[in-house]
């Protein structure tokens, strides 16, 4: 097995730190995202917060759904009264 040379050693050590604040930076944005759902919405976890996606997601597509229905019902009852 060969040796590690110094250079390599210190690359490495680098390395490690780099990863060791990434991760805490991100531990900070996920702590962060998980007080704006609790302040925001008031999901106490993220799979609440994934839920309430799914249903506000469902209630858009709904929506959407309807004013199209609704659209083509008023183009159809004015579309020769000018």
């Amino acid at each position: 097995m060969s040796e590690l040379s110094k250079e390599d050693f210190l690359e490495l050590k680098e390395m490690a730190e780099d990863a060791k604040q990434e991760h805490a930076r991100a531990e900070g944005e996920h702590a962060q995202l998980l007080r704006r759902l609790k302040d925001d919405f008031d999901c106490k976890d993220e799979k609440q917060g994934r839920a309430l996606l799914t249903k506000l997601r469902t209630e858009q597509k709904k929506a959407a759904a309807e004013y199209k229905r609704l659209e083509s019902t008023y183009k159809k009852k004015w579309k020769n009264r000018d």
